[in-house]
């Protein structure tokens, strides 16, 4: 346990439409904060909301639940959630999706050793997902970041809406900052993927290619990588997508169209929530197709 005046967490989860994995995340959540420490969960417009939702739970810790009034996806619930985090007086932020379950002392590993550390880094925990297979790399998957960072970078492309944000935010921006990302590997967590289903909606087909093929050429490529090695990575992620679906997904030649969307309007930059690709959450009137997110300056 830390020690009193030991830096304190706010634990940040984002959720939609996913009750019963919500109330397992939260339970297993609540047993690992400390004194000082609070939890913020953002409900992306869940339906039932995420309050109702939370009603059973009798928190040992303060539990604050923001339900924004659309869904704006991980890209825009995330960032949301980190201007809020930069509201408080937390030291760090720590991120969970809705369908992760943090293995026994998980948060006290990530703070033990990010405190351990001399600089600021980002830490993450091992983790695995409900097969077994694991995945160590720095996601939505209970990442540990210090006030510091969030503050120099910004937050998340809200732009992404869906795929690949977190991606850009967390194996890119962070690190090109500066700033290491390490695991600890005493901390772990279960992916549950409670969303992973037999196929795929086209949606998702369209914004996994835009906003990467927008990541690779319109980010990286102006930054100094390659192209060759950019244009390599995409045409293997294009391959398998077809691939999947020629060979395992309904409705193929919607979403092969939603892949070729998909490149076309990361090639331009036509980002944002695009309420033109069947299947996809309708854009408010307010929301324009393409708006660059208020990253944070220094001073």
């Amino acid at each position: 346990m830390p020690n009193e005046g030991c830096p304190t967490v706010l634990c940040l989860i984002l959720t939609h439409n996913a009750p019963d994995a919500l109330r397992r995340c939260v339970a297993s959540v609540l047993e690992q904060l400390e004194a000082g420490d609070r939890l913020m969960v953002i409900d992306n417009a869940s339906e039932p909301p995420a309050a109702a939702t939370l009603e059973s739970i009798d928190p040992r810790h303060p539990l604050q639940v923001v339900r924004l009034e659309r869904n704006l996806g991980p890209a825009g619930g995330y960032a949301d959630g980190l201007r809020r985090f930069l509201q408080t007086d937390h030291a760090f932020v720590w991120i969970v999706d809705d369908d992760m379950i943090p293995g026994p002392g998980t948060l006290s590993h990530l703070r033990s050793a990010s405190l351990a550390e001399s600089d600021p880094v980002v830490l993450f925990p091992h983790v695995v997902d409900r097969w077994g297979s694991p995945f160590d790399f720095p996601a939505w998957c209970g990442v540990l970041i210090p006030r510091r960072i969030v503050e120099d970078v910004g937050v998340p492309r809200e732009e992404y809406f869906w795929w690949g944000e977190d991606s850009e935010y967390l194996q890119w921006r962070i690190p090109r900052a500066g700033y290491r990302t390490v695991r600890a590997n005493d901390a772990t967590i279960i992916h549950e993927m409670v969303r992973r289903g037999p196929t795929k909606p086209s949606w998702k087909f369209y914004y996994e290619i835009r906003n990467l093929v927008h990541y690779r050429l319109n980010v990286q490529v102006p930054a100094g990588v390659s192209m060759w090695r950019c244009t390599r990575k995409l045409l293997r992620t294009v391959t398998f997508a077809v691939g999947s679906i020629l060979l395992r997904e309904d409705e193929k030649a919607t979403k092969l169209k939603a892949v070729a969307r998909g490149i076309s309007d990361g090639l331009a930059g036509r980002l944002g929530i695009r309420e033109d690709v069947r299947d996809v959450v309708r854009c408010p009137p307010d929301f324009k197709a393409h708006r660059p997110s208020p990253l944070i300056q220094k001073p």
